[in-house]
């Protein structure tokens, strides 16, 4: 076994998970999907805080190592960036050890390889769904990759439960999330009658 360097202040660090290992999450779990990396964190809050400041990011998961399938892992780190700025990740993964073997004459595949690529993809969905957040302010948007779609929730007014909507493209959302702004028009005629 590999012993796994203490993540510093602001730090994750990446590695490989053991073989056959099942993400944490416990949809993907059910599902089966295996781990592809294990997320372990350092100390996520502002040097120098106390014990409940709202700058802390999961306490709980000080130290701990977690394992995670990409899809899971891109939507940790895109949380992560955006509320720990200075956030360092150490990325020591290499090949993950469920990797399939190569086939006579064709060279193994590099799952680091296929990870960037997956990150870099996404990239740009992560980015609108940044650009959602600042635009439609009260709004939880989040892009996931494993699904391909992007998804919004919000309790809106007079609601009894949260508005939750979903789309492929970041414009489909955004149009999504302007009709669900706009007043019913049974309330809005009930209002210019009186």
């Amino acid at each position: 076994m590999v012993s796994v360097p203490e993540p510093g202040h602001d730090e994750i660090i990446l590695t490989a998970p053991a073989g056959g290992q099942l993400c944490n999450s416990r949809a993907c779990a059910s599902a089966g999907r295996v781990a592809e990396l294990v997320v372990t964190y350092g100390v996520l809050a502002d040097r120098g805080g106390w014990a409940g400041d709202r700058r802390e990011l999961w306490p709980d998961a000080w130290g701990r190592s977690v394992p995670m399938c990409t899809g899971c892992w891109e939507q940790t780190r895109a949380l992560v960036i955006e509320c720990r700025p200075g956030l360092v990740i150490r990325d020591l993964a290499g090949a993950p050890a469920a990797a399939p073997p190569a086939t006579e004459g064709q060279a193994a595949p590099d799952p680091a390889a296929g990870r960037q690529a997956a990150v870099a993809v996404d990239g740009e969905r992560w980015r609108e769904a940044a650009q959602l957040r600042h635009d439609h302010a009260g709004w939880a948007i989040v892009w996931l990759a494993e699904a391909g779609e992007f998804r919004a929730y919000k309790r809106l007014p007079g609601a009894r439960r949260d508005t939750a909507l979903a789309a492929a493209t970041a414009s489909d959302l955004a149009a999504q999330i302007g009709q669900a702004e706009q007043p019913s028009r049974p309330a809005a005629a009930r209002r210019g009658q009186r």
